[in-house]
This record gives structure tokens, C-alpha cells and sequence, in this order.
């Protein structure tokens, strides 16, 4: 199987208890899910409800969509896709981005207050069509440690808090 979804609401307890998500399979939250997750390799997981998981291990390789769950949790990701209508926000701390950040469209680039969310950015940094203007406290640091030519592509203005290369470019 290559593409999982919740048909109900799913809450795993139990701290070591785990949902792994395999290489190549795309799962799905469509409903509350409580649990900690594991991305393997090329996994994919779609966060299209605002209640969702703690991801505990994510996969280099591996793709979290952010669609109606509002919060990027401060941890290592694989690529990040930002989408839907609610807002995102990265928790205060550092996130790192191994390879990609997709922001869409009407969706700011939003941190926590004080400008004290920090992403780490190994790829490239896109951002689809318009957005509204974030508060100049509640920018983000934006680092860029890829080890290749890195790009950034927006369609509009870009607001961050500071935007810097920390790479052997």
C-alpha cells in the first residue's frame, strides 16, 4: 500500500508507543491524530486537521505538509510544505530543513514572539503568490546550510526577521 487516511479520529498512547510511516507511502490525517510518528526515508505525511501528531523521527528525504495543522514544531525535517488557509507558525527555538521549505500562498511566514524562531534551511526557500504582512516581532531567522547553490523564489515580498548563508557555498 502505498497511500494510508484516517477514517476516524486515532489517539496512540504511551510514550514509547510510535505510528512509523514506511518509505514511499503517503499517509493522510484528515481527523484528530494524537501519537508520536516516524517518517522513514521518501514518507509523506498531509496534516489536513488543526489536532495532530508529535513527530518524533522525520527522515531527511521525507515530506511533512503542513495543510490545517498550524504549528512547525522546533525539529530536523526532510522538505516542509506550508498550505491551506490556517495560519502556520514555527515554535520559538531552532527548526532545521534539510531540503526544502514550500510556503503557498496567503500564508505568512510566522514565528514566535520575540523573533525567537530560528529554521535552519538546507534547500530551497519558495513562496507562492501573495502574503500578508507578518509582525515585526513575530518574524523568523531564516539560515541558509545547504552545501550546494541554494535558491529563493517569492512572488511577492518577503518578510523575515533576518535571512543569512552559514554554507560552504
Amino acid at each position: 500500500r502505498t497511500t494510508a487516511s484516517l477514517a476516524g479520529p486515532w489517539v496512540i498512547g504511551g510514550s514509547a508507543s510510535r505510528v512509523i510511516i514506511p518509505d514511499g507511502v503517503t499517509f493522510t490525517a484528515d481527523q484528530p491524530f494524537t501519537a508520536n510518528v516516524e517518517l522513514q526515508g521518501a514518507a509523506v505525511i498531509n496534516l489536513n486537521h488543526e489536532i495532530g501528531p508529535d513527530l518524533v523521527k522525520v527522515s531527511p528525504q521525507s515530506t511533512v505538509n503542513f495543510n490545517a495543522y498550524p504549528t512547525v514544531q522546533a525539529i530536523t525535517y526532510g522538505h516542509v510544505v506550508l498550505s491551506g488557509t490556517v495560519e502556520k507558525r514555527f515554535q520559538g527555538d531552532t527548526t532545521i530543513i534539510m531540503g526544502n521549505l514550500t510556503v503557498g500562498q496567503n500564508l505568512a511566514l510566522k514565528g514566535s514572539p520575540g523573533n525567537a524562531s530560528h529554521v535552519r534551511l538546507g534547500g530551497a526557500l519558495t513562496l507562492k503568490g501573495a502574503r500578508p504582512l507578518t509582525a515585526a516581532d513575530n518574524a523568523i531567522d531564516v539560515a541558509f546550510i545547504g552545501t550546494t547553490a541554494q535558491t529563493v523564489t517569492s512572488e511577492r515580498d518577503l518578510h523575515l526577521f533576518r535571512m543569512i548563508s552559514q554554507s560552504a557555498q
